[in-house]
């Protein structure tokens, strides 16, 4: 039987600036996750001048990315997801949306194939919702009127988009990966996964807008892993 984690709308990470303590014969993976800050970008497109009034290379129309003083400033995102990908990982996981005239709270989701989504329909009108992948892969949500709530378990894996037949916008964006067991925080917090069975694992650190950064671990038994990551908008990779 699987066993059911509920994640709510706030997720509090707490501190973890030493290593956690490990059962005997098990490891843990942990580490700080960071996102770098558009302030950071802006100084280089005031160092370095590309001839074309912006940091990073090429024309506007070459498809590089341009830095300049107009872009969004951010100092600290949230919504920044640690992974760890456990191919023997069985429990489902509830994630809980809340959707109004604003949009989707939260507005990306990490999760695995078999976790199941709860939406409620803040609105004031009945929401068709959907999710779509790439490709031609889709799942409905039952209709929901205002006030109402659905759930749906999700099949699909990759990018996905989760919108509403009513509105183009608002949508939500989820990663889905088999295995998945994903840690929500704002920049600069810390994650840890404890008590692993030791082995080989994917960690993936991924912000909807930022893209996503794989590193490969092995943990031996007893052992504490430290990684730290810092997803930029310079170092976006999609996997």
């Amino acid at each position: 039987m699987k066993k059911l984690i509920i994640i709510g709308l706030l997720i509090v990470s707490a501190a973890c600036a030493s290593a956690p303590e490990t059962a005997p014969g098990k490891a843990s993976i942990y580490g700080t996750l960071k996102a770098q800050s558009h302030k950071d970008f802006i100084k280089k497109s005031q160092n370095y001048d590309n001839g074309n009034g912006g940091y990073g290379g090429g024309s506007i129309f070459s498809g590089a990315i341009q830095y300049t003083k107009n872009m969004i400033n951010y100092n600290k995102l949230s919504e920044l997801y640690a992974c760890l990908i456990d191919p023997e990982h069985k429990e489902e996981t509830l994630h809980i949306l809340e959707v109004g005239p604003e949009g989707f709270s939260p507005g990306s989701l990490a999760l695995a194939p078999g976790d199941s989504i709860l939406i409620r329909n803040n609105t004031s009108q009945t929401r068709h919702f959907f999710i779509s992948d790439e490709g031609e892969g889709f799942q409905a949500f039952p209709p929901m009127g205002a006030g109402e709530e659905g759930r749906l378990t999700v099949k699909l894996e990759g990018l996905l988009e989760l919108g509403s037949d009513e509105d183009d916008s608002p949508t939500a964006s989820l990663f889905s990966k088999k295995g998945l067991i994903g840690k929500r925080l704002s920049s600069g917090e810390s994650y840890a996964f404890e008590n692993v069975d030791p082995g080989s694992y994917q960690v993936v650190f991924w912000h909807w807008r930022l893209g996503s950064i794989i590193h490969e671990v092995t943990a031996a038994p007893g052992e504490s892993v430290k990684l730290d990551e810092t997803l930029s908008v310079d170092r976006i990779i999609h996997n």
